[in-house]
């Protein structure tokens, strides 16, 4: 597996600022793919990409299905309207262990991103001794995601790059990279933050 894409995360009071980079053969960030910015307090409005930060050039948004409901739909779609895939949101306990299904344009399933079974176990295990509390697991978890197949096999990850909170990547096998596209993932890494 090899990073394929970089996000930096710029979160201010009111609003968050992603910058989203193609990585590099060394998992560095590389030149950007595209920009979003999305409004803290408003986690179901339409998410416009483009690609920079000047916003001159729109590429595509992410739109919520609903307005309300943390379990909704969330389309991707092309600057024209034309849908590019799918994205949907399935909470359960646990550790609010949280599962994004990862969906082609007919709403058949590509992949799924959660939690690492194992992992969410053992932070379970340390927490209790160490009267840490379930928020401070979640939130560990919430950036240490693994993306599955059909069949349930790892195939990449979504985690957070050591010693920088602010930088997150995305990593898939050769053989997933051409099952899904680009824009997918990239509007993946904000419906995640929200």
């Amino acid at each position: 597996m090899k990073p394929r894409l970089i996000v930096q995360q710029q979160a201010t009071e009111f609003v968050s600022r992603y910058g989203i980079h193609a990585a590099s053969n060394e998992g560095q960030g590389g030149g950007m793919v595209a920009f979003a910015a999305r409004r803290r307090l408003a986690p179901h409005e339409t998410v416009e990409f483009f690609t920079d930060e000047s916003r001159a050039v729109p590429l595509f948004c992410l739109r919520a299905e609903t307005a309300m409901g943390e379990r909704g739909r969330y389309f991707v779609q092309d600057i024209n309207g034309n849908m590019i895939g799918m994205l949907r949101k399935a909470s359960s306990l646990p550790l609010n262990n949280i599962t994004w299904h990862i969906l082609d344009v007919r709403d058949k399933s590509i992949m799924t991103l959660s939690a690492d079974r194992q992992r969410a176990a053992a932070l379970h295990r340390l927490a209790k001794p160490h009267a840490a509390t379930p928020k401070m697991v979640s939130r560990f978890l919430e950036y240490h995601l693994l993306f599955r197949d059909n069949d349930g096999h790892e195939i990449g990850g979504y985690s957070q790059v050591p010693q920088n909170n602010n930088l997150f990547q995305i990593k898939l096998t050769e053989e997933t990279l051409h099952t899904v596209d680009w824009r997918v993932l990239a509007a993946l890494t904000i419906a995640i933050d929200t």
